[in-house]
């Protein structure tokens, strides 16, 4: 899997059709503020800002680590999985930036969850996520053997 942002412009052409109308909101990715996440389906993101750094530049970045969905589950349920049994990505994450994470999170129709992660993963292309959003493919005629 590719990781870091597209260069592709069509991705991120495409990314404004599945984001309109979504509101986010971010908590520290921290079992003490559980209570802020909703118990409903959504689609969440993993950030985090570099600690340690004073400088100007490096105070400004921000990147995506992982982009979830939560359609057999809650949001809520994601959230205490990540913060209670992470899977190693995350957990590599939490070693390397401590208490720095941020889970930004947004309620969706059940209907759309699966193309708002796909095209986020597709854009941003998160260093902790294991499968890419979209699998490009071609349904041709069949062939006899």
């Amino acid at each position: 899997m590719r990781h870091g942002w597209t260069l592709e412009k069509q991705e991120w052409d495409l990314l404004p059709q599945v984001v309109d109308g979504t509101r986010w909101s971010k908590i520290r990715l921290a079992q003490l503020y559980r209570d802020h996440v909703p118990k409903r389906p959504g689609v969440y993101v993993i950030c985090v800002k570099i600690p340690h750094f004073n400088q100007r530049l490096f105070k400004s970045l921000y990147n995506v680590i992982y982009v979830g969905r939560a359609d057999k589950g809650t949001l809520h349920d994601r959230f205490l999985y990540h913060c209670n049994n992470p899977k190693q990505e995350i957990a590599m994450a939490r070693q390397c930036f401590g208490d720095n994470l941020e889970y930004w999170f947004t309620e969706v129709n059940p209907k759309k969850i699966a193309e708002l992660e796909a095209r986020l993963i597709d854009c941003f292309g998160p260093p902790a996520n294991r499968i890419r959003g979209h699998i490009p493919a071609r349904i041709r005629s069949p062939q006899p053997a």
